[in-house]
């Protein structure tokens, strides 16, 4: 491994979490 890591970044939207309406269909998580 490198000396350095990435700078941290939000996981992605899933089903039922807080704030994000649940879709019918989501292609990212696919």
């Amino acid at each position: 491994m490198t000396g350095w890591m990435p700078p941290p970044v939000p996981p992605p939207p899933m089903f039922g979490a807080p704030g994000i309406p649940p879709t019918p269909l989501q292609p990212q998580l696919f």
